[in-house]
């Protein structure tokens, strides 16, 4: 298939936005296909949703104003009405459904290829709306879907994922036959993303990037790093994130972090928190990164985060959790999910041996560069191309 035949259509989750201070993966996804699809001929349009700040620069991007809540007494029978009844996940989707298809017929007429991100029920209504378009949904995420929805998801929709991970859970959470969900990896902007050629200072660096939760886990490498204290050596770590996108404010678990950390300095070992970084400066964050690390104790659907250290030129280790090995390949280390002790034995490993860090660094970096979001792109091709042909 011919880049510009697909005429593809991406729709926007409707709980995220283009604006990387209030959404994550999904919006990284669209960037980063949308542009390798126009450098390679096609014409992308993505419909997202307003944001109070400014969009993402993206041409071709169509912003829907998101539905108000309206001002109802009965708003929480509203709600129960739309999850029970409808089966929808929540009570302004039947009204962003409506936007989101109206502004789908503006297009024109022509078949095109619409492809929609974590919102199954609403690609389902896109496919009976428009039977002239090929409609295709990535499954971002494990994403709970009421039953009734499984069926027609399966006979109208084609199911893709960004993982073999997620492919596989929704296969057997909607009831799909094995292998009917296609596998669509993430990738890197290796341009953005790239190592530092400066040289590496003598004390080495190991870097978290993400959200600060029980389920991301930057705590392990905190305890791990504390059983490196001695023996090894000079390290610091810098955690970069925050406790939600864009802001900064601590709970529990943020206040066990800052414990930890203080323990850490206590015996010697820098540790900063750099904050919740924009795409660009996240980029000169980790060209100072050693190595990279996700210790991820939930079940991750990829692992960007992991790439883009890859990318960076970063020995990366990770956690056998959900796609995150898939993410890696063999260029990365994988262990055992909540093992500090593990976690500290690798990272010991790849500090008392540099011959043995600059091999995993390089390896992480090819790996990185066969894995962008052209990749992406010519894969997308790929899939529905086969079904064309089908």
């Amino acid at each position: 298939m011919h880049p510009a035949a697909l005429a593809p259509v991406f729709i926007n989750c409707s709980g995220e936005t283009l604006t990387i201070s209030g959404s994550g993966g999904i919006a990284t996804w669209l960037l980063g296909v949308a542009a390798a699809a126009t450098d390679e001929g096609a014409a992308p349009v993505v419909l997202t949703k307003r944001h109070p700040s400014l969009p993402a620069a993206l041409g071709g991007a169509v912003v829907i104003p998101y539905p108000t809540v309206p001002d109802l007494r009965g708003l929480a029978t509203l709600d129960r009405t739309t999850r029970r009844v409808l089966g929808f996940p929540h009570q302004l989707q039947p009204w962003w459904n409506r936007r989101v298809l109206a502004a789908i017929d503006e297009l024109g007429p022509e078949p095109r290829t619409v492809l929609l991100h974590n919102d199954p029920e609403l690609a389902v209504v896109t496919s009976r709306r428009f039977p002239q378009h090929r409609v295709a949904h990535l499954l971002h995420n494990t994403n709970a879907m009421a039953e009734r929805w499984h069926r027609p998801f399966g006979l109208h929709v084609r199911p893709l994922a960004i993982s073999d991970f997620v492919a596989r859970w929704s296969e057997r959470a909607y009831g799909l036959s094995p292998g009917a969900v296609s596998c669509v990896h993430n990738g890197v902007d290796v341009a953005l993303f790239r190592p530092d050629r400066a040289v590496r200072p003598d004390r080495a660096v190991l870097s978290y990037v993400g959200l600060f939760n029980e389920r991301k886990a930057p705590d392990l490498l905190l305890r791990a790093a504390a059983e490196l204290m001695t023996g090894t050596r000079p390290f610091e770590v810098r955690l970069i994130g925050a406790r939600n996108y864009g802001t900064d404010d601590l709970d529990e678990y943020g206040v066990e972090l800052r414990r930890l950390a203080d323990a850490l300095r206590g015996g010697g070992v820098p540790v900063s928190f750099p904050g919740f970084l924009g795409r660009v400066a996240l980029a000169e964050e980790l060209r100072r990164a050693d190595i990279v690390v996700v210790p991820s104790r939930g079940e991750e659907a990829f692992g960007l985060a992991a790439l883009e250290g890859m990318a960076s030129g970063a020995a990366t280790v990770v956690t056998r959790t959900g796609g995150l090995p898939e993410a890696v390949g063999r260029a990365g280390v994988v262990v055992e999910r909540d093992d500090a002790g593990a976690l500290a034995a690798e990272l010991r490993r790849l500090l008392d041996d540099p011959q043995l860090l600059g091999e995993r660094q390089q390896q992480a970096r090819l790996w990185a560069e066969g894995h962008t979001w052209h990749h992406t792109w010519r894969r997308l091709l790929e899939v529905l191309s086969q079904d064309s042909s089908a």
